[in-house]
């Protein structure tokens, strides 16, 4: 699901390489609307996209013969929580890449370099335990492990969200939201003054 989520967060930013291409972002620039909102419109919609695009992965695993163990529903939200906070950060960060770049090959090349050491750096596909130091220090600080992580303890193993290994997982991945948060909108804002 987190896989999946990333691609969908990470593609999100080509929507603005055709707005720019086909003449709607210079529409939007002249409207009466605060800028940022362009930023945070976009990643609404990929946040809304991502986490039902990971939703419906979780239905057709279930309806494959996966088991998840949810506690409660607290934990599902926390779940959904953990989903949204992955997909608006990394949204976010290649949206105002996006609005700053000129070409939609750019994009493909930037989100390439993004999403593919993500990835490989995080335990999506190792588990850390089993990887060697150097990789392991990097998957701690992969906010793609962390989203991983919460969401195997609350969806697989059936932990509690007041639990001390969820804990800081949801915690890093709030962080690292409000400081995606926050570059974005400085990004963006830079970029979309010098269009």
């Amino acid at each position: 699901m987190e896989v999946i989520l990333l691609f969908t967060a990470m593609s999100s930013g080509m929507s603005v390489a055709w707005d720019r291409r086909l003449g709607f972002l210079n529409k939007l620039l002249c409207a009466p609307i605060n800028r940022s909102s362009i930023l945070f419109g976009k990643v609404a919609s990929s946040v809304v996209r991502g986490v039902a695009q990971a939703l419906l992965v979780m239905l057709i695993g279930l309806a494959l013969g996966l088991h998840i163990h949810v506690a409660g529903p607290a934990e599902f939200l926390a779940a959904l929580l953990v989903l949204a906070l992955l997909c608006g950060s990394f949204s976010t960060i290649i949206t105002a890449l996006t609005l700053k770049i000129k070409t939609w090959e750019y994009h493909i090349a930037i989100n390439n370099l993004i999403t593919l050491p993500l990835m490989f750096t995080s335990s999506a596909l190792y588990p850390i335990s089993l990887m060697p130091d150097w990789l392991r220090a990097l998957a701690t600080v992969n906010p793609l492990t962390h989203g991983i992580e919460a969401l195997r303890q609350l969806l697989l193993l059936g932990e509690g969200v007041v639990n001390p290994v969820v804990i800081p997982h949801i915690w890093f991945l709030v962080v690292f939201a409000a400081g995606s948060f926050v570059l974005g909108y400085f990004l963006s804002g830079l970029a979309l003054r010098s269009i």
